[in-house]
């Protein structure tokens, strides 16, 4: 058999390979997603609808829900602009300048207020008029703050952090992501934790909820997206009082109770989902992921 044959061979065998390669990581995603359904959950890789975005969202972050107007909001990374987005269509409506060009990350609409972080912790907030102030929290850029969500129980907003998880050197924090508080009323960050997520509670849900019958490879594939995990958006489900925490890093939804233990792990399709940045709700619990157009069109994808 000459070299030409045997190239054409591996080639042919190496695409096989790899197209059962997806369709076995599907089946397996499919079933961790089964065995551990709830009823409450949705399926974040079969999406309702989805929106294509113009170019001026294709770094699209933040995304909130104004159940004022009853639109969405949007914040694109670096321009400090804010996008109004039509329920039906997934269409800008509106585009608001509220300040200068940075790395914005999470938006969110609280009390006809509109709020905006940047990955250092400073937040910019909108008040009605379209004028914006700052506030100085006690975060930093190493924490790099990419998810911002609200908490109406405690009137706070929260500030979910992808990079470092503490804000001083006397706190013990190990292997965990947290999210902290910013108290509305008194303009103060508390001083620990909101939420804490550490890898070994991932590590848990994990190992009691993965198919045993998987190989040790499969089942290592999934650690390392677990153990990856790094939160880039935030949002309450005020009907059943979970957070919803999205991860682009590892492509994961990771939905957490008030006492940071880990209620369901959802592996996104990374083919869907290229860099999933913004999550919110509606008022009638439909479900907004949004990704940026790393590969061409950022995309929200709305769930029933």
């Amino acid at each position: 058999m000459n070299n030409t044959i045997l190239i054409l061979l591996l080639a042919i065998t190496l695409s096989c390979n790899k197209k059962i390669e997806k369709k076995v990581i599907a089946q397996e995603v499919q079933i961790l997603n089964a065995e551990t359904d709830t009823g409450k959950s949705y399926d974040v890789n079969k999406p309702d609808k989805v929106w294509s975005m113009t170019s001026d969202l294709k770094e699209i972050s933040g995304l909130t829900y104004d159940y004022k107007r009853k639109k969405l909001l949007a914040v694109n990374d670096e321009k400090g602009k804010y996008f109004t987005i039509d329920m039906e269509n997934g269409k800008v409506l509106e585009t608001s300048k509220f300040g200068k060009k940075g790395d914005y990350e999470g938006i969110e609409f609280v009390n006809e207020n509109i709020y905006v972080t940047n990955s250092d912790g400073q937040i910019s907030l909108v008040k009605p008029d379209g004028k914006a102030e700052p506030i100085r929290t006690n975060l930093r850029e190493d924490n790099d703050i990419e998810g911002l969500g609200y908490d109406p129980k405690s009137s706070s907003l929260l500030l979910a952090c992808k990079g470092k998880s503490k804000i001083s050197s006397t706190q013990t924090i190990k292997k965990s992501k947290t999210v902290y508080a910013f108290d509305l009323e008194s303009k103060t960050l508390a001083p620990e934790p909101f939420l804490t997520i550490s890898d070994e509670s991932l590590y848990a849900y994990l190992d009691q909820n993965i198919n045993k019958d998987l190989d040790e490879a499969t089942i290592k594939k999934f650690r390392k997206r677990v153990k990856s995990f790094a939160p880039s958006g935030i949002t309450l489900h005020e009907e059943t009082d979970q957070f919803y925490i999205v991860s682009s890093v590892g492509k994961l939804l990771v939905i957490v109770n008030r006492d940071s233990s880990i209620e369901k792990v959802q592996f996104l399709d990374e083919a869907l989902h290229a860099q999933p940045e913004g999550i919110t709700f509606d008022e009638n619990n439909h479900l907004y992921i949004s990704n940026e157009g790393k590969f061409g069109i950022a995309k929200i994808y709305v769930y029933n």
